[in-house]
């Protein structure tokens, strides 16, 4: 069983080292995303529509992501490494403002909030990751905001976000405390887990 394992995180390894460049967008670059982005002070709820479902209950759900990121060392918004892809990830809306998001290396990887920024569009905030070393003690916290668009029947959405770490002793929702380190990413591809009958 071992080295079955072993056999597929090697053939693992080797389909990105042979793959990443194909993946890749070379041009990968977004608008910065600062360490001082306020965060919501509220949830803002859109009235509900004509057919009774509110915004918050369209996007409400498990959305399957796929995408890339890369380290933005300045935290300037701009990359400063080739982007690395994944695969797929996780982000989960709740109608009320709730917002999870996992990945297959980290399944409580962060919690926050989203509100409705545009027409089909959200931003995420407030969302706080913690990493901790094998010890138990707490190594970085990290806030990850984001801006996501959904498509006109909200079956599929793109993102940009970016990741600002921080050290154990400080406050990741101070916006004078200075970052460590920054990351950029894009989500290509969003799809909404549906629930067959």
């Amino acid at each position: 069983m071992l080295r079955r394992m072993l056999i597929l995180f090697v053939l693992s390894i080797l389909f990105v080292a042979l793959n990443g460049p194909v993946l890749a967008d070379q041009s990968f670059e977004i608008q910065p995303i600062k360490a001082t982005w306020d965060p919501p002070a509220e949830i803002d709820m859109p009235d509900e529509d004509n057919q009774g479902l509110g915004f918050g209950k369209k996007i409400a759900g498990a959305w399957l992501g796929t995408g890339e990121f890369a380290y933005d060392w300045e935290c300037d918004g701009i990359a400063d490494t080739e982007p690395f892809p994944f695969a797929y990830d996780s982000q989960s809306f709740t109608a009320s403002g709730l917002y999870i998001v996992t990945n297959p290396s980290d399944p409580n990887l962060a919690h926050g909030t989203w509100k409705k920024t545009g027409q089909r569009e959200v931003s995420t905030n407030n969302i706080v990751y913690f990493n901790s070393l094998e010890t138990g003690l707490l190594e970085y916290v990290m806030r990850i905001p984001g801006v996501f668009t959904f498509d006109e029947e909200f079956m599929t959405a793109t993102s940009t976000f970016g990741g600002i770490g921080y050290f154990a002793t400080q406050d990741p929702l101070d916006p004078t405390e200075t970052p460590l380190w920054c990351t950029i990413g894009q989500h290509i591809v969003l799809r909404k887990v549906s629930v067959t009958p």
